[in-house]
């Protein structure tokens, strides 16, 4: 049986036909747009996405309490992934992955727009460690390339230090004393020479013991002598005479570093920079080159001063071309105090008094600003692209941002966020990896805390058990993390674990 149809119905039929396959291309062409129908609104609705980079990088997510389907998780570009075709609204986001602690925030959607979370941290519930045969801990101190790490111990009568192989974790001891130490508050660092050969050490006398406890006064906190230490024949000699030839050594110099690039060694004595020329052989010639200086700073190109007048000046490598950065004093500032200076650039600099004030220099892309900080501050460090700074205080954290901060979340130059406040005193405060996380100890436990403030600032506590007065030591090259944990017996051990996981091409 043959249907047929009168020339109207077939009219019909085709002129359908076309209307059907013309909404159905409209309504495909819409929502390959990321539009959305809402039948409650009864319009089309633009949708948003979110946009995430995890470490670990296998993760799963929960929206609404929901897993998300595999066929919603798109783009694995730049090892993130992004989630397309969300309704505007608010979300409750959970990343999780076997083994780690979970992520989860509150989070809001926004029509035509993603957002990102490009810094998802999820450290591991419990991390696996492994010790190294150094006991009596009192600081770790990185080699340039990170490739090894000298290690300061004392036990009471030797002070000692060893070199640690970063990649085999295996150690060898180059030096040993029982006339000097360093206390194990100190924050006089040792000091590596930028070719990895020499070690620049401030020490002080061992005291006497007292009930079999060592003590050290305030006023032995300062060096009465640098020990520069020949890895090739594992001996060392005293700078004093170097640097003063009138012997008067003790608490006379202090700020001594290597040269940036160079085995040039510098110092200030009294309000004089000086330095030690390496002549080759391991001979020297000492220069006052600098007069009226409180401290100094080196750049990959040049050395900035820190001036009685308060003034910062820069200066190239030949000690030439002196030019004023500053053009005002700053607010209290007194040029009795021990004061130490950290540049990131021309633009960029901190000044820090023993006192606890820090002076924030910043020579904006929208103005300049000299802010003054008194909260007792203990410290502070760069960001590695100089648009941060961190700085702390015994029971508080702040970042400054210096440049305005483009990737969600966003912020503006010459911002302060605080990011914690304690009861009780912090200590080993230092940014992570990628800068948007912060690490630091509190009441014998080991935390890092993420930048990003949007519906709650995420602490997470890690696994390690930490030695009473705990040292720690990030190596980001190799995402390590060395901790002294309590011994058997009496003092420290140290030992590392991987932290955070390693990052592989597009996730694999």
């Amino acid at each position: 049986m043959t249907l047929t149809y009168s020339p109207i119905v077939r009219r019909i039929l085709f002129f359908s036909v076309i209307t059907i396959f013309f909404l159905s291309s409209t309504v495909l062409i819409i929502h390959s747009f990321g539009y959305r129908y809402s039948f409650e609104k009864g319009i089309f609705i633009y949708t948003g996405s979110i946009t995430l980079k995890t470490n670990p990088q296998q993760v799963t997510i929960d929206i609404n309490g929901e897993g998300l389907e595999k066929s919603k998780k798109l783009n694995y570009i730049n090892s993130s992934q992004q989630i397309n075709s969300l309704r505007p609204g608010k979300y409750h986001l959970d990343i999780k992955s076997p083994g780690f602690q979970t992520w989860s925030k509150n989070i809001i959607v926004e029509s035509g727009k993603s957002t990102e979370f490009w810094n998802v941290l999820l450290p591991r519930e419990t991390y696996e460690t492994q010790d190294i045969d150094l006991q009596n801990i009192i600081g770790m101190y990185p080699s340039p390339n990170s490739d090894e790490v000298a290690v300061a111990r004392f036990n009471g009568e030797e002070f000692s230090i060893d070199i640690l192989d970063t990649d085999t974790l295996l150690a060898e001891k180059i030096f040993s004393s029982t006339t000097y130490t360093r206390p194990e508050e100190w924050k006089h660092n040792i000091e590596w020479s930028p070719d990895n050969e020499m070690l620049l050490i401030p020490v002080v006398p061992i005291p006497e013991k007292n009930n079999q406890d060592v003590h050290f006064t305030t006023e032995e906190q300062l060096p009465s002598e640098i020990l520069l230490l020949d890895r090739e024949t594992n001996q060392s000699q005293q700078l004093s005479s170097l640097f003063l030839p009138d012997s008067s050594m003790k608490r006379s110099f202090y700020d001594i570093r290597w040269g940036s690039g160079n085995n040039d060694i510098y110092s200030i004595s009294g309000t004089s920079l000086i330095v030690l020329e390496e002549k080759g052989s391991r001979e020297w010639e000492r220069r006052v080159i600098f007069e009226n200086v409180l401290s100094f700073n080196f750049t990959a190109s040049h050395i900035y001063l820190l001036k009685e007048n308060g003034m910062i000046y820069e200066v190239n490598k030949d000690f030439e071309d002196e030019r004023q950065v500053t053009t005002s004093q700053p607010q209290e500032f007194d040029s009795k105090s021990r004061i130490s200076l950290v540049m990131y650039d021309e633009h960029r600099g901190a000044i820090h008094s023993q006192e606890g004030k820090l002076w924030i220099w910043n020579k904006g892309k929208k103005g300049n600003y000299f802010h003054l900080q008194k909260e007792n501050i203990q410290g502070t460090q760069f960001s590695n692209d100089g648009k941060k700074i961190l700085f702390w205080s015994d029971t508080a954290i702040w970042v400054y941002f210096t440049r305005d901060w483009e990737s969600q979340p966003n912020r503006e130059e010459n911002t302060f966020i605080k990011i914690a406040n304690f009861l009780s005193p912090i200590s080993n405060i230092s940014w992570m990896k990628q800068y948007e996380h912060i690490l630091y100890t509190f009441q014998g436990s080991l935390y890092v805390v993420e930048l990003d403030q949007r519906d709650r600032r995420i602490t997470s506590k890690l696994s390690p058990s930490l030695s009473e007065k705990p040292i720690i030591l990030q190596i980001f090259n190799k995402d390590m993390v060395f901790f002294s944990k309590p011994n058997e017996t009496n003092g420290n051990i140290l030992s590392s674990f991987l932290f955070p996981e390693e990052i592989t091409f597009f996730g694999f």
